[in-house]
């Protein structure tokens, strides 16, 4: 296996199971002629791009991207994911953070795995970092758009979480996901691996959003937009190939790979600025601006593997978009923390997942 140099941690690293490494910095690239083609919505958010002006060997697939309705998505492993990379998406996932830290009152994750954890893996990429500068932490994705500057301890790698051989050893103290375990095409497999490759008493940690909108005091009638949006949405994720999103059963999948002390904790997300309570409603409002920028997204790939018509998805966009400014409507989501630790005198692989 091949490893980074010192020098080289600030930059990004391919590896691939052929054994080739490449390092590259990323660079800013002017998109400007792709637009949304929803509505009137600033397009600007989508624009942008993260590429390479100063490569070696670089698989020219890897920068790339590829460009559908209007957005920007990954290249390697083309067509596995069905959501954007661009900007727009970047700037959602910066958007859950900031939730999800409102939420936990500021941990990264629930995982008590001490104050002074070795080495950390993240798959689709975070910040524990600076947290611990103590951890040797890799963050992976399948887009090479994280950012240029991260702390000294951290190193990020494009490759699928899916391949059977994981390219950075084994004995993690903590192997963290967040909203990936409903486009995994065979969550099972990928729970067993990391079974694998964690240290005997390490930590495995999912969290994941529930696509089902609900309300509890009947304010949401039964045709809400937002409610059909999200199943809607859900059978398209399906439909493209993402078969267990909104249905994965995390609790049996890891008490199936052997994990104990397995935890759940569920955490009502409002939707919009309608709670009274300060901090909800500053989560509430973070949740809107989550769904705005998500709207376009999941109306393009998912949607479109429903068969529906670009006027179609444009309209529902739009019914949602006006659903959200009323705040008489008290709709929320669930988020979940799943998570579970590795016998501490594990002494093989861990049990079949057959």
């Amino acid at each position: 296996m091949y490893t980074l140099s010192d020098d080289d941690q600030r930059s990004f690293s391919l590896v691939s199971t052929t054994g080739l490494e490449t390092i590259y910095t990323p660079t800013e690239q002017d998109t400007d002629e792709f637009e949304l083609i929803y509505g009137d919505h600033d397009s600007g958010s989508s624009q942008g791009d993260v590429s390479s002006s100063d490569s070696t060997s670089v698989p020219p697939e890897i920068h790339a991207h590829e460009f559908e309705h209007g957005r920007r998505y990954h290249s390697f492993n083309s067509g596995r994911y069905p959501l954007p990379n661009d900007i727009g998406e970047q700037n959602r996932e910066d958007t859950t953070h900031v939730l999800m830290l409102q939420l936990t009152d500021g941990k990264l994750f629930l995982s008590d795995i001490g104050e002074f954890p070795k080495k950390i893996i993240d798959i689709g990429t975070g910040t524990v970092a600076d947290l611990y500068p103590s951890a040797s932490v890799v963050g992976t994705d399948l887009s090479p758009i994280q950012p240029r500057w991260m702390p000294v301890n951290a190193r990020m790698f494009v490759e699928d979480c899916e391949d059977p051989e994981w390219m950075h050893g084994c004995g993690f103290d903590l192997i963290h996901f967040r909203g990936v375990a409903g486009v995994l095409l065979d969550l099972d497999a990928v729970v067993a691996n990391a079974y694998c490759n964690l240290a005997n008493g390490g930590w495995i940690e999912f969290q994941e959003f529930d696509p089902q909108v609900l309300c509890d005091d009947g304010t949401m009638k039964k045709d809400d937009q937002l409610r059909e949006f999200g199943d809607i949405s859900a059978r398209g994720m399906r439909k493209y190939g993402c078969a267990a999103y909104g249905k994965q059963d995390l609790r049996r999948t890891l008490e199936r790979a052997g994990f104990k002390k397995i935890q759940v904790v569920t955490k009502k997300v409002p939707i919009s600025n309608w709670p009274r309570d300060k901090k909800m409603r500053t989560v509430g409002t973070l949740m809107k601006i989550n769904i705005l920028e998500a709207l376009e997204a999941f109306a393009a790939k998912p949607l479109e593997a429903l068969g529906m018509t670009v006027k179609e998805r444009r309209d529902l966009v739009a019914e949602v978009r006006k659903s959200l400014d009323d705040n008489r409507v008290h709709r929320y989501v669930n988020y979940r923390f799943y998570y579970g630790q590795k016998d501490e005198t594990d002494s093989g692989s861990g049990p079949s997942m057959e």
